[in-house]
């Protein structure tokens, strides 16, 4: 949601990201070439909600 947000007010650049309980914007420059994966009991749990 947050992400359409910012499209809508024109923001580019950015990505939106949850740190903790916070949902906060991160300059692409600072995450350029960097990859976080998910562990993979976080698949499972998502898969009781989305199938």
């Amino acid at each position: 949601m947050r992400a359409a947000e910012l499209a809508h007010e024109g923001v580019w650049g950015v990505m939106v990201a949850l740190r903790g309980l916070d949902i906060v914007t991160i300059p692409l420059s600072e995450v350029n070439g960097v990859v976080n994966e998910l562990r993979g009991d976080f698949y499972q749990v998502a898969e009781l909600f989305f199938g």
